[in-house]
């Protein structure tokens, strides 16, 4: 429910280069992770989890580029489920949550469409959210299947939302998100850099490849080597 690895800090430092990409006459809604009937914890979509970090199913996250303000809205507390009697992010708990995620406010999920309905542009996800072990391909083919199946063609969730969207703010301009968060997503803070696993017995000459591309072309290069070494190399 409330994860360790990052800092309010690091949130609230993500959302300012989201607000900076994305200008002062717009807002960005993001929709974050249904939960399953699985048994299990559940994981928040890597998109949400990147801006807030808040891992609770059924948030939203908006973020306004002209106040420069951030706020959540959560199911209430007796919409969430505890795990081992810990505190848990919800609309109840504000305090908890502004020290979790940094933002400035914190509202129940009742309350998003007032917040929204007099946008006139809206930067949200077009394309299904990345959850476990998926990726943009594997989520396109994915969906692909459901639509060629003559007795599914479901809209997925991020176009249900987009929809609802619409329907609620007639008149809104609605804006792919995706580019901009994978764009961000590609250069790495320092404490994301710790966090990278790198065990002394990945391949020879995988960790010079990463401290080689931090020594001649910083983050971005890093961030891309980084993928290649991934990809050939999967517990690095």
């Amino acid at each position: 429910m409330a994860q360790t690895d990052f800092g309010a800090d690091e949130f609230r430092a993500r959302r300012e280069k989201l607000i900076e990409a994305i200008g002062d006459q717009a807002i960005a809604v993001l929709q974050g992770d249904e939960d399953s009937p699985a048994m299990g914890s559940f994981r928040q979509g890597n998109e949400f989890y990147y801006l807030c970090g808040i891992e609770v199913p059924h948030a939203y996250l908006l973020v306004n580029g002209k106040s420069r303000r951030s706020t959540l809205f959560l199911p209430h507390a007796s919409q969430v489920q505890a795990e081992h009697d810990q505190a848990v992010p919800s609309a109840e708990a504000p305090d908890l949550v502004k020290a979790l995620a940094g933002v400035d406010d914190v509202r129940g999920i009742e309350a998003l469409g007032s917040h929204v309905q007099h946008a006139k542009v809206a930067y949200t996800l077009l394309r299904p959210g990345q959850g476990f072990n998926m990726t943009s391909g594997s989520i396109s083919t994915w969906y692909s299947g459901v639509l060629a199946d003559p007795w599914d063609g479901r809209p997925h969730r991020a176009a249900q939302f987009i929809a609802d969207l619409r329907r609620r703010c007639p008149g809104i301009e609605v804006r792919e998100l995706s580019p901009i968060l994978d764009e961000l997503r590609l250069i790495k803070s320092a404490r994301e850099i710790a966090l990278l696993p790198l065990p002394s017995r990945q391949p020879r000459g995988a960790r010079a490849r990463l401290v080689a591309a931090d020594l001649l072309g910083g983050p971005r290069t890093r961030c891309r080597v980084e993928y290649n070494v991934k990809r050939s190399c999967p517990q690095v």
